[in-house]
């Protein structure tokens, strides 16, 4: 035993936290001598090439929608406890005019990605615009009907710490993300979730990519979230050692790790140069996202869809800003929401093309609603004007793509159960808060969407030791759509 409480060494990064030996202060000091040592340790108890290998789970990618976007109804089909299609009498709060509503002889809902879409949806309009037709047929999902904080960041829809808890990793950082916020977007995360070891890289843009394999930020990353896992190795390093390394400059102690072996050179080299690693230098991404040079969106989404699916990340958000769009027309919540749909579709079509499978999470800040008015310009194509801020009308969507096979072979939803929760009638049009257990609480919607994902992986049993105590206990299948696929 190590001392006279009978307490065992630390191994585990909570017990260096419980014992001081790894506080704040000391990740903050990162590339340093510090968490060089931390390299050196992991090195010695698990062997370099673990160092830049991804755990080979389902790629995760959340598309925060900042500032509160329509998605029920003009969007995705929300409808009452029957799911998407028992209709809702009237859609007007949700931006449909009569002449739209689903109920309205001609007007079919777009089913072509599994998940039923209005056919003069935004969103719709920019996945068609940017995906094949082997591409949709692989796709499917679900709609969540959730109420939630209009406008504010304070909303913990981002579950990202979670998917890097349940042991999603990339070969250079669990999580990335296109701001430099503790989620990687705009809203946040759930409280319980935060674990600093798995804050988010920068991945905004294709120079961010590179970056990442700088000498500096290499061992950054190859440290900051390793650390939970140096254990008894790093009680071995010698006062001589921290000496000599204390003495050198951050490039020649990269170097004496190469010499050492404690950083495999030839597979740094080969897996992970600036030319493997760039966006801009894939076939792929490049047939796929055709205006990276100009298109800021366009930016985003590829750096993070190529550095997830490649496995250099498990996990990616990417906000998307300006979408408290109630600016006394539809134009600009038609183009937008167009926006959107065409970035996702983009990261869809380019997971088909790289045959690797994707989960996407697309949620938004609150909602908006529509007093009737009309806007009747060519852009805003004759629908409901949004009028303000209303969460009640908040939804939130996971579609996933499973390269393999088509939905058709092979279901990827659970006997078709595509909306989780519904919307009420009478009265104020809006999500029935009683209606489930995540219809009213949003971090209880970020532990639904972990327990989709582990589905996808067939662990769903694993989703209380991930997120933390029994969140829905029996009822857990009444928030899970997905069947396994890998």
């Amino acid at each position: 035993m190590s001392d006279e409480n009978n307490h065992g060494k630390p191994v585990t990064r909570r017990q260096f936290l419980a014992q001081g030996a790894m506080n704040g202060g000391l990740i903050l000091l990162a590339p340093t001598l510090t968490s060089l040592l931390f390299k050196n340790a992991f090195a010695q108890s698990l062997g370099c090439a673990d160092l830049i290998v991804s755990s080979g789970r389902v790629p995760f990618i959340c598309v925060d929608l900042a500032g509160g976007s329509n998605i029920a109804g003009s969007n995705v089909m929300v409808g009452k406890q029957g799911g998407q299609k028992d209709f809702l009498t009237d859609y007007t709060g949700l931006g449909l005019p009569t002449t739209m509503r689903p109920q309205t002889g001609g007007i079919t809902l777009n089913e072509e990605f599994g998940l039923a879409f209005h056919p003069d949806s935004g969103f719709l309009r920019g996945m068609l615009a940017t995906t094949t037709a082997a591409t949709r047929a692989c796709v499917d999902g679900a709609v969540f009907c959730v109420a939630s904080n209009d406008d504010t960041s304070n909303n913990p829809f981002n579950p990202s710490f979670w998917i890097a808890a349940s042991g999603t990793r990339g070969g250079l950082s669990a999580l990335g993300g296109s701001r430099t916020t503790e989620s990687g977007g705009s809203s946040v995360v759930p409280p319980a979730s935060y674990d600093p070891a798995f804050r988010p890289v920068l991945v905004s843009r294709p120079s961010d990519a590179v970056n990442l394999v700088q000498a500096g930020k290499l061992v950054t990353l190859l440290n900051a979230e390793k650390a939970a896992k140096v254990g008894k190795a790093i009680e071995k390093l010698s006062g001589s050692q921290l000496t000599a390394f204390s003495s050198m400059d951050l490039p020649t102690q990269v170097r004496e790790l190469v010499r050492c072996g404690y950083i495999n050179a030839n597979s740094i080299a080969e897996k992970i140069t600036p030319a493997v690693i760039n966006p801009t230098l894939d076939p792929a991404v490049t047939q796929v996202f055709t205006n990276l040079a100009n298109d800021g969106n366009q930016q985003k989404a590829a750096t993070a869809a190529k550095l997830v699916l490649d496995g250099y990340l498990g996990a990616s958000t990417i906000e998307m800003g300006g979408y408290d769009y109630h600016s006394g027309n539809r134009s600009d919540g038609e183009a937008r929401d167009e926006a959107a749909g065409r970035m996702v579709g983009q990261m869809l079509e380019l997971a088909k093309a790289k045959n690797k499978p994707l989960m996407i999470y697309l949620y938004t800040d609150g909602s908006v609603y529509s007093d009737g008015t009309t806007d009747d310009s060519a852009a805003g194509r004759g629908k409901g004007v949004w009028t303000g801020d209303d969460g009640e009308k908040g939804a939130t969507v996971l579609l996933v793509l499973r390269p393999s096979a088509p939905r058709s072979t092979s279901a990827i939803v659970r006997g078709n159960k595509r909306q989780v929760g519904w919307f009420r009638e009478g009265g104020k049009i809006g999500v029935d808060r009683q209606a489930t257990l995540v219809s009213n609480d949003v971090t209880s919607l970020a532990r639904a969407v972990v327990g989709n994902y582990l589905a996808l992986q067939g662990e769903e049993g694993r989703l209380s030791q991930v997120v933390g105590g029994d969140t829905f206990g029996s009822r857990l299948d009444e928030y899970l759509v997905f069947n396994k696929i890998t």
